[in-house]
């Protein structure tokens, strides 16, 4: 195995986490200039100028994104079926129409899910109650989700929150409790949600637990009520031999990429991008090959577990995310960089990206002897229609193109296609090549809200599209954070996932029932 190179990146150490920090002004709105404060980029990544566009696609309109979470979203995470009792215990099974089932098992990760839906919910519209919700809901899991008797976190709990299965602990499990405290900590920089997620990244660094300090990756694993033990998972505590792929990058997407540059502390900034590139580096060097990142570090064979256009272009967004935080850039190269052998002088990123693109639409997974499987997860279409975002920062790559990817097309039929018309609100979980429903789900079906499909990836998917569609329309990409009275004017106020400039923070008053005030934030020169 290649030696690995961790630093600490101590040159972020004081700019909280960001890269280059400028001191260039644009105008804040009212007519003067304001000052910036945000990335600036280098001559490796940078904002690039949108593409000038005859017409622009309602598909690729802010307007559209934001009533695609109001109207087609919301409604099934905002009905009282979905909030729990007490509030904050939401059900992880519920019908098409919304109700609860008779299975009132509770599963963390789901919990955390629709915690991160109601959190990412409010940072896009300023809906207060989506704020209470996230707030109820990260707090329900703070309480509820470790478990005091053996260490680590429960995989599932009973109705009452109460530990209810010896599963053991898989590192994905512990990687989306996460994912809802960071969701809400990004929000708020609450100081309990900061140091349970930072409670949570040193338990999967730990060597006597979850890292594996030989083979710097973080182990599939744990037993649990014994977490010196590792366990070889294959999806259910089976063995199948090899290293998880997901064990490394649900950490990165779940949360440790959103809340690293917002940390409190330098040295927690340092830590957590240290760890980023690590994990980046062990997915460079365990489980990428031939373009793909493949599921497990020791099988490169299409058609086995996690090797799908979801896991993969994932991977690729993950990275080239995390490289842009990098100075010294050592993922670009292999992201961005022509493949020698391709005919067409693409990148591993732009032919992993053709090779998932159908007509108009995403596709699922390559096919053992050649070609993809036409049927795309609702999750994997939004992770498809993310990397291509991401990328059309860079001009509009994906948008409008003469042939090949097509951003506008994608993301118009997520809406015809995934959009469950009932009118009870969310997204089906699968479709045809055709963009027909690939089942016709009776009303007491839980294919909307299950143990392994909530809110979190189709809010991801709306709030990624807003991003995108603010970029292509020339506007500010705007987000609202809640934060106590001494953070308002100092707290570091990020574009998600993305890099780019504030170009206006303004203070819109006191949030009621609460010591925190609603502040909206406006970003330009995405990244």
């Amino acid at each position: 195995m290649l030696h690995r190179s961790i630093a600490l990146a101590a040159a972020l150490i004081g700019t909280g986490g960001a890269l280059g920090c400028g001191a260039e002004s644009v105008s804040n709105g009212t007519g003067g200039p304001a000052p910036i404060e945000g990335d600036v980029g280098d001559d490796t990544y940078s904002f690039v100028e949108a593409p000038q566009l005859d017409t622009l696609p309602s598909s690729l309109q802010v307007d559209t994104w934001k009533s695609h979470l109001v109207d087609d979203l919301m409604p099934y995470w905002l009905m009282e079926y979905a909030r729990g009792e007490p509030v904050g215990n939401f059900p992880t099974y519920r019908n098409m129409r919304g109700e609860p089932t008779a299975n009132s098992a509770r599963r963390p990760r789901m919990l955390s899910r629709q915690t991160y839906a109601y959190a990412m919910g409010y940072a896009l519209t300023g809906d207060e109650q989506m704020l209470a919700l996230a707030q109820a809901g990260a707090e329900w899991l703070m309480t509820h989700a470790p478990d005091e008797a053996n260490g680590g976190y429960h995989a599932v709990l009973d109705a009452s929150g109460e530990g209810a299965s010896s599963e053991c602990k898989t590192a994905q499990d512990a990687a989306y409790v996460m994912l809802g405290v960071g969701a809400y900590y990004f929000i708020t920089r609450d100081p309990e949600a900061e140091a349970f997620i930072l409670e949570g990244r040193d338990l999967l660094f730990d060597p006597d637990v979850y890292w594996d300090a030989e083979n710097e990756r973080i182990r599939d694993a744990v037993a649990h009520d014994d977490l010196s033990t590792e366990i070889d998972v294959n999806g259910s505590c089976s063995p199948d031999g090899g290293w998880e792929l997901v064990a490394q990058l649900d950490p990165i997407n779940a949360f440790m990429l959103l809340t690293q540059p917002v940390l409190s502390t330098a040295e927690r900034r340092a830590q957590f991008l240290s760890d980023l590139r690590t994990l980046s580096q062990t997915m460079v060097d365990d489980f990428f090959e031939d373009g793909i990142f493949w599921g497990l570090h020791n099988v490169r064979e299409r058609g086995t577990r996690h090797v799908d256009f979801g896991h993969s272009l994932k991977a690729y967004w993950m990275v080239l995310q995390i490289d842009k935080r990098l100075e010294d850039h050592p993922f670009h190269d292999l992201l961005m960089a022509p493949i020698p052998d391709d005919s067409l002088g693409r990148s591993n990123l732009e032919r992993a990206v053709q090779l998932a693109y159908g007509d108009g639409r995403w596709r699922h997974s390559p096919r053992r002897g050649g070609g993809a499987n036409g049927n795309p997860d609702w999750w994997i279409y939004a992770e498809a229609d993310q990397i291509a975002a991401t990328l059309s920062l860079a001009g509009g790559v994906y948008v409008a193109p003469e042939s090949g990817p097509d951003l506008g097309r994608t993301a118009g039929n997520w809406i015809t296609d995934f959009v469950d018309p009932d009118g009870f609100g969310e997204v089906i979980p699968g479709i045809r090549a055709d963009g027909s429903p690939v089942y016709d789900w009776p009303v007491g079906d839980t294919a909307k809200c299950n143990q392994w499909k909530n809110g979190y990836h189709s809010i991801e998917h709306a709030m990624v599209m807003t991003a995108i569609s603010s970029y292509l329309s020339g506007e500010a990409f705007e987000l609202y954070f809640a934060f106590p009275e001494d953070l308002v004017d100092s707290a570091t106020l990020k574009p998600y996932f993305f890099q780019g400039k504030v170009a206006d923070r303004t203070e819109m008053g006191a949030i009621a029932g609460s010591s925190l005030s609603k502040v909206r934030a406006s970003f330009v020169d995405l990244f």
